[in-house]
């Protein structure tokens, strides 16, 4: 495997593309061109989860595929939530608020193109995978890789920008509901998590129902939207299953070709759900770690025959 981490900013430690790219047979002459996956990791746009990074991409080499990490712009340019919270002054930085993230994942499809050879890529096969925050990001370049916001950020044009496919690992896609404009009485955690996801993303505690919903993914899903996997758990305490339900019904009113998993337990964040990604006992969970092989199955029929 060739490995190596790449800056898409030269002042910038914090955005990174890391390269999981299968050598090839090298005994058999072989310069088969491979599929390619870039994997946004999830963590409330506070920080990019590494246990949604190197499982992910593993498990994507195993299927045969040429894995891509994107660690996308976050609120915490390289810190962990709680050394966030502890700086208890939380500035405005308008280098890492959205669109930015959808922007760099643009990058990442100039910079597999650009190396397509080297690489060993199928440029015409490169997909998204997020969890979560990541998710939310990877769902929302799928509907608007085709505006002037992805069209104008490189060199690319046109379907060049296209992502194959994009697997909804229980991604975070109304983000208006974690603002309580959709339920009566708001969890204080809900809340929480939606000011944190907040100043991450429009640099203020409240934004306006309007500039929230220009972000939701089931709002935005259009005939260009790409064939989409999604799964999720119904216990997930975080993201609740309908940002996943609501996700599927847009694609299904919009005629996209999807596949959806809902799995009864499982907390949020179970990445890979095996001991590759665990911290914890209740993140390994055999149930939920099918998503991968139906994942694999549902590819093969849909994107890679």
């Amino acid at each position: 495997m060739r490995s190596e981490v790449i800056k898409l900013y030269e002042d910038r430690d914090d955005v990174t593309l890391t390269t999981y790219l299968l050598d090839p047979f090298t005994t058999n002459n072989d310069n088969r061109k491979r599929p390619a996956i870039i994997i946004c990791p999830g963590g409330s746009y506070m920080y990019c989860s590494d246990r949604e990074a190197e499982p992910g991409a593993m498990a994507f080499n195993a299927m045969g595929f040429n894995a891509f990490v994107l660690r996308y712009s976050v609120y915490g340019q390289g810190k962990t939530t709680d050394q966030i919270l502890a700086e208890e002054h939380f500035p405005v930085k308008e280098e890492v608020l959205f669109p930015h993230a959808l922007k760099e994942t643009a990058k990442v499809f100039e910079l597999i193109h650009q190396h397509a050879t080297e690489w060993q890529v199928n440029t015409d096969q490169i997909g998204l995978i997020g969890f979560s925050a990541g998710g939310h990001n990877t769902g929302m370049y799928s509907n608007v890789w085709n505006k002037p916001v992805i069209q104008e950020a490189t060199s690319l044009t046109g379907d060049q920008l296209k992502p194959a496919f994009n697997i909804s690992s229980y991604a975070l896609t109304d983000i208006a509901y974690y603002f309580g404009k959709n339920v009566e009485n708001p969890d204080p955690n809900v809340q929480a998590y939606a000011t944190a996801i907040s100043l991450a993303c429009f640099g203020k505690p409240q934004p306006t129902l309007e500039e929230v919903s220009q972000y939701s993914i089931p709002a935005t899903v259009n005939a260009d939207t790409p064939p989409t996997f999604i799964w999720a758990t119904r216990e997930d305490q975080v993201v609740n299953v309908r940002d996943s339900i609501s996700f599927a019904l847009a694609l299904e009113e919009n005629e996209i070709p999807f596949e959806m998993h809902i799995f009864q337990k499982g907390p949020h964040g179970l990445s890979v759900a095996n001991e590759s990604s665990a911290l914890y006992p209740n993140q390994i969970n055999k149930t939920a770690a099918q998503w991968l092989p139906l994942a694999e199955n549902w590819l093969k029929e849909i994107v890679l025959h």
